[in-house]
């Protein structure tokens, strides 16, 4: 006898390995949490024009600490321009995200976290001169993109529904063969 696939079984299966990569790869904490994180916009050039722009940044107006970062640090970081957002979750899931920053900023891993240094809405188009194209065309920052820890509470819906229907069925079955046939 060829045991069937339960629909049930794929889908916990699916959720205990997705936990299970986001616990291992995400830098969230694993308890409920209010964070701040940056979405990177761009990544700038190594260039002589921008050296005053990494000076600028290394004196920074802030660190954002990595909440479950390694702490190696990190040689000649790549300067990046990103928009600061405030995040909230549990279990290492994302599911609010709030724009608090007024402009981009300027930040680089430093392996212990990012340093963080705003831009002001005047030097935005000095930046984008000094590093050749415009950086901030077109950006608009999208909270929903952070909120796909709600994957975790649907798909327990989801497993829950599938487990419900499949019951339903294997009692619908035990039921059908216990009927008595009617005699002609």
């Amino acid at each position: 006898m060829v045991k069937k696939i339960k629909p049930y079984w794929v889908v916990a299966g699916l959720l205990a390995v997705f936990l299970i990569v986001n616990m291992v790869v995400t830098n969230r904490p694993l308890s409920g949490y209010k964070m701040l994180q940056i979405e990177e916009i761009a990544t700038l050039p190594d260039t002589p024009e921008l050296a005053d722009v990494r000076r600028y940044t290394q004196i920074g107006s802030g660190n954002i600490p990595h909440m479950r970062g390694n702490g190696t640090p990190i040689a000649n970081p790549p300067l990046k321009v990103g928009w600061v957002y405030e995040e909230r979750g549990i279990m290492g899931l994302p599911y609010w995200a709030t724009d608090v920053s007024t402009g981009p900023s300027l930040y680089y891993d430093t392996g212990y976290g990012y340093q963080i240094a705003g831009v002001a809405p005047g030097q935005v188009a000095l930046l984008e001169q000094k590093a050749g194209s415009p950086i901030l065309t077109g950006y608009s920052f999208n909270g929903w993109r952070y909120m796909w820890g709600w994957i975790f509470p649907l798909t327990l819906i989801l497993l829950a529904w599938l487990w419900v229907r499949e019951r339903n069925a294997a009692e619908d079955a035990r039921w059908s063969y216990d009927e008595p046939t009617a005699e002609p």
